[in-house]
């Protein structure tokens, strides 16, 4: 269902395992709106030159932490940076939360050449993976 409105706020909370993405509005017919939406909370990892990504992914399988739900999906994708093309490790979190503490683990690693996109807070993530645009 589509319905047309002006996001005012956003907020998000954790339902069963899933990061639950709350946004509040007004319809075009002046209504208040609250929209549920699901959105994952990831981060990049460009490995060395010479690295194996499997042996790679393996490895990130690995990380615990202490108070981290952990990793829950690892995925090897192309990626554009600094306008060079590069094998990339789509790295998602089970939460939100652990984003920073997981990239801060992924980044001591030997293997790490980059980890980017770690300083997107969640709900602008949301807004731009969405296609969200307020006011149009």
């Amino acid at each position: 269902m589509k319905i047309k409105f002006i996001p005012l706020d956003y907020d998000y909370f954790e339902f069963n395992s899933e990061s639950i993405v709350r946004v509040w509005g007004r319809t075009s017919e002046g209504r208040r709106c609250c929209i549920l939406d699901s959105c994952e909370a990831f981060f990049w990892v460009i490995a060395k030159r010479g690295v194996k990504l499997e042996k790679f992914i393996e490895k990130l399988k690995e990380i615990r932490l202490e108070d981290s739900r952990g990793i829950r999906n690892l995925q090897a994708e192309r990626k554009s940076y600094l306008g060079r093309e590069y094998e990339a490790i789509k790295v998602t979190a089970s939460s939100p939360k652990d984003v920073s503490s997981l990239a801060e683990a992924v980044k001591m690693l030997p293997e790490s050449l980059h980890v980017l996109e770690i300083d997107i807070n969640f709900i602008t993530r949301y807004i731009t993976e969405k296609g969200f645009k307020p006011l149009e």
